[in-house]
């Protein structure tokens, strides 16, 4: 479990972008949780000395090694939530739930901040609209979030799941990250009207893709196609290349039985993003409903 602190046994000279480099963790869709439960900046410091082991991590965890290796030389730094890239075509975080962090040196003004990308490599200067820094407290929240997603999709554990919920939005409200599996787990219980709810909030704290994605899958649940038809026309209007915006426009022309606009849409998400969740249950609808029996089975 993640807490950003100071612990000895980090190495200071652990560099993430370097573990990346060779391979010793790799980037993967980010839209579902993996199926292993979030880890120490101490074990994800082991991971990145495995070359070659192409370990799926997530940005929150090569952050906060980042931050406590910075902070084991004496350095100040701080965890923070990465909304967007500056030209990117594709959200930095593609699910809305996941999250995608960086590390922020405390001293510098929000005028100087630098981006630093240990998990993406990037680098450059990093707008303050792009990003929000967490305390510790409120790291610990993304951390619980995380951990929440796990226990509900992974041990159906869906009392444990709804208390780290709890705790998350106690310790970080105001992130739209946490909302979102806030929203999953309501789901969980049955209580849709909660689970849009909790989208509302977090479309109203960060009204981009992502969020205007989850919003739009959870209404073609409950049937409003029309609702959701909306939600990811905005979504695809600010990022043309969000493949899982494309997967649920293509629900959203099965809905409508546009089945051509369907396929088109499908293609579209895979050229993209060839190991993009849900796409291969999407395109067996639209065999289904084509009534192409073997390819909707295969």
């Amino acid at each position: 479990f993640i807490v950003v602190t100071q612990p000895p046994q980090v190495p200071a000279n652990s560099d993430p972008a370097e573990g990346a480099r060779a391979r010793a963790f790799v980037d993967w869709s980010r839209i579902d949780p993996r199926d292993t439960p979030l880890v120490t900046p101490e074990r994800v410091a082991a991971k990145i000395a495995e070359d070659g082991a192409a370990h799926h991590l997530y940005p929150l965890e090569v952050a906060a090694l980042t931050v406590t290796a910075l902070r084991s030389v004496g350095v100040e730094a701080m965890l923070a939530e990465l909304f967007a890239f500056e030209g990117d075509r594709s959200p930095a975080d593609p699910s809305g739930r996941l999250g995608y962090f960086i590390p922020v040196l405390s001293e510098a003004p929000p005028e100087k901040v630098a981006l630093l990308d240990p998990y993406g490599g990037r680098s450059g200067k990093l707008a303050s609209a792009e990003y929000q820094v967490l305390t510790d407290l409120q790291a610990v929240g993304l951390a619980l979030s995380l951990r929440a997603i796990y226990l509900l999709t992974r041990d159906q554990d869906l009392e444990g799941a709804m208390a780290d919920t709890d705790a998350a939005l106690k310790l970080a409200p105001r992130s739209p990250s946490v909302r979102g599996v806030r929203a999953l787990v309501t789901l969980g219980s049955s209580s849709g009207a909660q689970a849009q709810s909790e989208l509302e909030a977090a479309s109203q704290i960060r009204p981009d893709a992502s969020r205007r994605n989850n919003l739009a899958g959870l209404l073609l649940v409950m049937g409003d196609v029309d609702g959701a038809a909306r939600q990811v026309a905005l979504a695809l209007e600010q990022y043309p290349d969000y493949a899982a915006a494309q997967v649920t426009l293509a629900s959203v022309h099965l809905a409508r039985m546009e089945q051509e606009q369907a396929r088109v849409a499908l293609q579209t998400a895979e050229k993209l993003d060839p190991r993009i969740p849900l796409v291969h249950m999407v395109w067996a609808q639209y065999h289904a409903r084509r009534r192409q029996w073997d390819e909707a089975i295969g």
